[in-house]
């Protein structure tokens, strides 16, 4: 893309197979880089010179396919993984903020803010791998102590919602409501 300076690809073993995975999404994405990649999906991150934003960026093999997964009102946002249909990274969403670790499903508006699970003696955490045995996910990252400023690993682990599970609990509860009323 022209005014860009470092563009996303991906090849299959010859340098002919490459893709330009840059984003044609008009002006203001002037970098992109994928960090993660696996089944169809890769992941990464666009941003602009003008305003200097990283966003965090999925793709499934085109550069049309570009989905841009920076929450609202975050002002960074980085995908470092994906396992396929789950992406994690993080988000910044103030200038004197530390990351949140973040896990996404493939839409800005899926974001998950993970830090919300960790100690309060945290204050920055960031997301650098996921994986789905089927049930579950895991998502690995670390997070920073507020007094040592040591990094600790985490591993998060939350069951896989099935599909129709929230309308089937939902029309439980009513019809459990229902009966008591």
């Amino acid at each position: 893309s022209s005014g860009s300076f470092i563009n996303a690809g991906i090849w299959q073993g010859t340098s002919e197979s490459w893709t330009n995975l840059h984003p044609n999404a008009g002006p203001g994405i002037d970098n992109s880089a994928i960090y993660g990649m696996a089944g169809s999906q890769q992941v990464g991150v666009t941003s602009g010179f003008a305003n200097f934003t990283a966003r965090a960026a999925l793709w499934t093999g085109t550069a049309e396919s570009y989905v841009d997964l920076a929450p609202a009102g975050a002002i960074e946002s980085v995908a470092n993984a994906t396992d396929g249909t789950h992406q994690v990274g993080y988000a910044r969403f103030g200038v004197n903020e530390s990351g949140r670790a973040v896990l996404w499903n493939g839409t800005a508006a899926s974001w998950e803010d993970l830090s919300l699970w960790l100690p309060a003696n945290s204050f920055a955490s960031y997301a650098t791998g996921v994986w789905s045995d089927g049930p579950n996910i895991y998502v690995s990252g670390y997070y920073q102590e507020t007094i040592s400023s040591q990094n600790q690993a985490v591993l998060w682990t939350q069951p896989v919602p099935e599909p129709g599970m929230m309308a089937g609990l939902a029309l439980a509860l009513i019809g459990l409501m229902r009966r008591r009323g």
